[in-house]
């Protein structure tokens, strides 16, 4: 027993050095530095209480973003959001915000120049960041370059990852002790349960293209370089990253995860799944929101 309580701290120092976001010097520096800053963490029931409806939006970024119309964003205004990474590149301020920011720091990098362009814009929004986020040092005293001006945080509780080989489908047990399996919006999905929403409506997880809504953009062009594929390669693969083969075979696809989401763990809280485009690979199986004529 004492052998693996070792092995797991050794582990949890080696991944904290592999995936820190600053080193322990600039980590003490810029504690020192933010010691006047402003900022206000929330327990997640506080969290809870800024809702203004039981109705969610998670906004991805997938390019049925750019199709929505003024009327649906005023829709989704009146009600609250949830945008997760680089969604942040959109003009709509979400009520929520969570991000599992890049190991890459050229991309980290990047997401804290969007983060210092929109520190005004998101300063009312929450931002929820996770455990293993917070130990690789996103707090706004370590990190500030990642939160927005006067942040408002929240360090909710993440249960543990499940782990369901693609050889066998998805079972009502499998969700017994926790819903995370994969993926960020996977997380959105968890915290809009936490948050206590019955409706939780889903923009931009497309499925069917790699194409994001800002892959015109000039400011992510060099990107392209990073991820290795250009946009006309990444049409071709739908399911995310399904279509590369050390993680398609190994993992069940996004589409059968938020299936069995659906039917194991928000059907029998009675919380309703939809889509907000029929774009989506998940529709007609998940039906589309009533927006508003």
């Amino acid at each position: 027993m004492r052998i693996s309580r070792m092995e797991e701290r050794l582990r949890g120092w080696v991944d904290f050095y592999a995936n820190r976001y600053v080193g322990m010097i600039e980590r003490f520096e810029n504690y020192v530095r933010t010691r006047d800053m402003k900022f206000t963490v929330l327990t997640l029931e506080e969290a809870r209480r800024r809702k203004k409806s039981d109705t969610i939006f998670l906004l991805g970024s997938g390019p049925s973003i750019n199709q929505m119309t003024e009327s649906a964003w005023r829709e989704v205004a009146r009600h609250d959001s949830l945008a997760i990474n680089l969604f942040i590149l959109h003009p709509f301020v979400p009520t929520f915000y969570h991000t599992e920011v890049s190991k890459n720091p050229r991309i980290r990098g990047f997401f804290m120049e969007v983060v210092r362009r929109r520190r005004k814009d998101y300063s009312n929004t929450v931002v929820l960041v996770h455990p293993k986020s917070r130990r690789y040092g996103m707090h706004p005293r370590f990190c500030p370059g990642l939160f927005p001006e006067r942040p408002i945080v929240c360090f909710p509780k993440f249960p543990k990852i499940i782990q369901v080989p693609a050889s066998r489908p998805f079972a009502a047990a499998d969700f017994k002790e926790s819903m995370i399996y994969r993926g960020t919006m996977n997380n959105a999905i968890y915290l809009a349960c936490e948050l206590g929403f019955q409706n939780i409506v889903l923009l931009g997880v497309d499925l069917k293209t790699n194409e994001y809504f800002y892959d015109d953009f000039e400011s992510v062009q060099w990107m392209k370089e990073i991820k290795g594929a250009p946009v006309e390669e990444r049409k071709k693969h739908p399911y995310g990253m399904d279509h590369i083969p050390e993680i398609g075979k190994s993992k069940h696809s996004y589409p059968n995860l938020y299936y069995a989401l659906r039917d194991f763990v928000l059907n029998p809280r009675g919380i309703r799944l939809s889509v907000g485009s029929t774009e989506s690979l998940l529709h007609p199986k998940i039906p589309l929101y009533p927006w508003p004529a």
